[in-house]
């Protein structure tokens, strides 16, 4: 695989989660030379930023850490769009724990599926953190209430199409917002396959 994909993290105040969250990529079995991490801090008042920095300076992922400036969600995931020199992007939650094989297997997927503008990475809840797994293909509804984008992949020209995250939305609810109007641009939804 030859594509390169933005590792997206919005946090705010996760110093206790982001250290298994940022370990859990970096030991991805995907190129790293492949893989840029973008974190986007929402004014943090834990160590959250410092912890990341530490880790991340050790690792050989490019990476790059920006503040939303109290904007939001919708902001702070737009940020992540705009620094984004790649072909996805994989929005990580900082209480996420992702299998080794989980890039990979996303970006194997959105290959084969070229009519896929968004694949959702299912997860376990084991022991405080959610860990990413990849489940049974299934497609998805405009119905669903579980949408989010804990561990989604994005292909980047979809989301620019439709204007990217509304910066409007400071909580909750931009994730849903986005996948909405990329399904009514005409984009497929599915559920990440099983390794």
């Amino acid at each position: 695989l030859s594509r390169r994909v933005t590792l997206g993290i919005c946090v705010k105040n996760a110093e206790k989660t982001i250290d298994r969250t940022l370990r859990s990529i970096i030991n991805q079995t995907y190129p790293r030379e492949l893989m840029t991490i973008i974190l986007v801090d929402g004014d943090s008042k834990d160590k959250t930023v410092q912890i990341a920095l530490n880790i991340l300076s050790k690792s050989n992922i490019n990476f790059k850490i920006y503040s939303d400036q109290g904007l939001g969600l919708g902001a702070a995931r737009q940020i992540v769009i705009d620094k984004a020199y790649s072909d996805y992007v994989i929005f990580v939650d900082a209480d996420i724990i992702l299998k080794r094989d989980f890039v990979r297997k996303q970006v194997e997927f959105m290959e084969r599926n070229p009519d896929v503008g968004v694949a959702i990475g299912r997860y376990l809840y084991m022991d405080g953190p959610f860990i990413a797994s990849l489940h049974n293909l299934a497609e998805s509804t405009m119905y669903r209430n579980d949408v989010t984008t804990q561990a989604t992949i994005f292909r980047l020209e979809a989301v620019k199409q439709i204007g990217g995250f509304d910066k409007r939305i400071k909580g909750a609810c931009e994730d849903i917002d986005i996948i909405r109007r990329i399904q009514l641009k005409g984009c497929l939804l599915y559920t990440s396959p099983s390794p």
